[in-house]
């Protein structure tokens, strides 16, 4: 996991790294979810964007549900590796992940790939308990292309990038956070 530097880009609140993918990005948050899909992390116009957490989460990570965006970056750039999640040998052989934030690491357990409608009713869930990340993970389970019961009770984190084939669909991969 590469080091982000909070003291020289405030919008760096944390970063991201998943084991056996090329995912190893810093995270920031905006005002908005747009200013991100075309500035890096510094605030340079890029047409790549950033990795970031949705702006209406807690920038303290301290919500039970969090949505984190990425593009699908050709060349496993940015989230371009969510969909090897859809392949069921490499979901089963790849389940960890870190997230820094701040000083402190936390261990990302993935839990499901599923590809959903990019107007799903969870993009508009904003911070919910933990006594209903159960129903949720139940329902998306339900409609996951691959998926283990190892839930803990953690913090849930929805990675979410575009898909290839439709501008309608959105690749997602779930995992909890464990401190």
């Amino acid at each position: 996991m590469e080091e982000s530097s909070n003291e020289k880009y405030d919008s760096v609140i944390g970063w991201i790294s998943i084991d056996g993918t090329q995912i190893n990005q810093p995270i920031v948050q905006g005002d908005d979810n747009d200013y991100y899909l075309r500035h890096d992390y510094r605030g340079n116009y890029s047409i790549a964007g950033s990795v970031f957490l949705d702006y209406r989460n807690a920038k303290d990570w301290s919500d039970d549900f969090a949505i984190i965006y990425g593009h699908r970056m050709t060349g496993h750039l940015m989230f371009g590796d969510i969909k090897l999640f859809a392949d069921e040998t490499f979901f089963t052989e790849h389940q960890k992940g870190k997230i820094k934030t701040g000083a402190k690491i936390h261990d990302f357990n993935i839990l499901g790939y599923i590809v959903i409608d990019a107007a799903d009713e969870l993009y508009e869930l904003r911070a919910f308990r933990n006594d209903e990340n159960d129903m949720i993970l139940e329902k998306l389970k339900l409609r996951s292309a691959n998926w283990r019961d190892d839930y803990m009770n953690g913090r849930v984190v929805m990675l979410s990038t575009c898909d290839a084939n439709s501008k309608k669909y959105r690749n997602v991969l779930i995992g909890e956070i464990i401190d």
